[in-house]
């Protein structure tokens, strides 16, 4: 065993400080799109960056994981019950958050749209992720991501198989299958236009269990790079990159990123929903200055992440318990 794998034999503290940092700079996005500062407009849409580094992150942490639990394609409906216990309750406590603020939201006199109705088909398609196949629309602007993210984990759970397989030859044409499939399916509401930026997370998955060398890794990486740089704007193979370069490279746990990113889903859940709408929004009705208006951005930011700690306890780390609780069937040996 290498040093890098004794490293990722247990809790991977660069990926959680990743997931912190990525999380950190997508709530900068919609924080500094309140004001109307051109020099914080601009610095906040560089968080845009980050938004691949949490699909290069499932690309390795997914298979990853499931190396490490032993599964085989027969657990596949027990992996996708663990994915819906771990990510749904948390999910559905962000929609329900959104209704209430929306039914708050009537009693000021400042409120400009209607309330949202709860029970409609809009609701149905934003809990089965079906949104961008229908005339629906997300009712947080962040769940997209979460849909793209929710196929990949209906994929590779189908296709691990392949994905684990030690035969280079095999690894080789996934990796072929997936980048074609990045650069010719043009749709961006599928999971294989997204591949590329999946990928380099899986190359790593590769690389840290001793399936491929460092030569091949590299080379593989290298093509990731104008792959995607080919299918999407630069800033996402660049994201990717610079992704799997911290998980490697970054050892030195810091706790306040590393709270952040063990609460980052639920930051991410919510911080429109109470930042954005719910604190900046309604309390811009009474701060009229723009350096005001500033202050208070960054002033939301730890209000923000409060709420999400305590979202987290609450509704997240229970469910993450009982996800983790979940073991596979492992058949013994005939």
């Amino acid at each position: 065993m290498n040093d890098i794998q004794a490293r990722f034999k247990n809790k991977i503290h660069s990926i959680t400080m990743l997931r912190g940092i990525a999380c950190l700079a997508i709530c900068f996005i919609h924080f500094t799109g309140t004001v109307e500062s051109q020099i914080l407009n601009n610095i906040g849409r560089l968080g845009g960056y980050f938004i691949p580094a949490f699909f290069t992150i499932s690309g390795f942490i997914i298979p990853f994981s499931l190396d490490k639990s032993k599964y085989k394609l027969s657990n596949y409906f027990k992996f996708l019950t663990k994915i819906l216990i771990r990510l749904q309750p948390p999910f559905i406590g962000s929609l329900i958050g959104i209704f209430l603020l929306s039914a708050i939201a009537q009693f000021s006199e400042f409120s400009t749209s209607q309330q949202i109705p709860i029970f409609t088909s809009n609701t149905i398609y934003n809990l089965f992720y079906l949104v961008d196949f229908t005339d629906g629309y997300w009712l947080n602007p962040v769940y997209w991501t979460l849909a793209i993210e929710f196929q990949f984990y209906i994929v590779c759970g189908l296709i691990f198989f392949f994905i684990n397989s030690k035969n280079i030859k095999v690894l080789i044409t996934v990796f072929i299958i997936l980048s074609l499939s990045s650069l010719l399916f043009t749709d961006d509401r599928f999971i294989m236009h997204y591949s590329a930026m999946f990928l380099p997370g899986i190359v790593l998955f590769w690389y840290i269990s001793l399936k491929i060398s460092r030569y091949t890794f590299l080379i593989l990486i290298a093509i990731t790079f104008f792959v995607a740089a080919n299918a999407y704007e630069l800033s996402a193979p660049i994201s990717a990159i610079a992704s799997v370069c911290f998980i490697l490279f970054v050892k030195t746990p810091w706790k306040p990123l590393i709270f952040i990113g063990d609460i980052s889903y639920s930051l991410y859940l919510i911080h429109t929903i109470v930042g954005t709408d719910g604190l900046i929004n309604f309390m811009q009705n009474y701060i009229t200055g723009e350096s005001e208006r500033i202050w208070l951005m960054y002033i939301s930011l730890p209000i923000v992440i409060g709420m999400a700690w305590v979202f987290y306890l609450i509704i997240e780390r229970p469910t993450k318990k009982i996800s983790s609780s979940i073991k596979y069937e492992i058949k013994a040996a005939d």
